[in-house]
């Protein structure tokens, strides 16, 4: 005979649910059954299936393990730790022939670069970002015929970097404060504007990017 124990589990140790050999069929239908606390009686969960499409059925198959439930919120408020990104790992050109040359005076032995330099090229990446507000560092190596560059996420604008110097150094300029107000997948640019009045070109050679959550 099925054996149903509420005993065991409002005393918050177990519930059993046993359909014996010969006993009664499955599906076993309870529409009233509420779980209640050990201690607090008013601390209840009770299973609602209203918003299933008609005649549909949902199965729940836990794992072979305990863990917590939790919701969509509590899931976005755990964010990244560290991003980083390599230039060479993108998903899109937007504009211009980039390329990776190497280097050994580059800090990393070599730079991903937009070649014949002109403006507005841009290139495109994925990134995964919960609700927060982030730090970027744009590592690059900048010089006398470098660009303007900013970089956009999800199309707006969060960071802009003029990477003219007299000579080419390795720099990794940052910037602070960077809001993400939805989690999800992101779209995040790189992407030519323009350069400053002593620079001979457009070229933007980035070597890495890197974004962590601070708050």
């Amino acid at each position: 005979m099925p054996q149903t124990d509420y005993t065991d589990f409002v005393s918050g140790r177990k519930l059993i649910l046993d359909i014996a050999a010969g006993g009664v069929s499955l599906p076993v239908v309870d529409s009233t059954s509420i779980i209640k606390g050990s201690s607090d009686e008013t601390k209840q969960i009770r299973f609602e299936v209203d918003g299933l499409t008609t005649t549909t059925t949902r199965v729940l198959t836990p794992q072979d393990k305990d863990y917590i439930l939790a919701d969509k919120a509590d899931l976005d408020s755990h964010g990244e730790g560290h991003i980083t990104i390599l230039p060479m790992s993108y998903d899109s050109i937007g504009q211009g022939n980039w390329i990776l040359g190497i280097h050994t005076a580059y800090y990393t032995n070599g730079r991903f670069y937009n070649l014949g330099g002109n403006d507005a090229d841009n290139i495109s990446y994925k990134v995964c970002l919960s609700v927060g507000t982030y730090t970027l560092v744009f590592m690059n190596l900048n010089g006398s015929d470098a660009c303007i560059t900013d970089i956009d996420i999800d199309g707006e604008e969060v960071a802009s970097f003029d990477c003219y110097a007299t000579s080419g150094v390795n720099v990794f300029p940052k910037q602070t404060g960077i809001v993400v107000t939805t989690a999800g997948i992101k779209t995040l640019k790189v992407r030519v504007d323009g350069k400053n009045p002593s620079s001979s070109n457009y070229y933007c050679r980035i070597l890495y990017l890197a974004l962590w959550r601070t708050a």
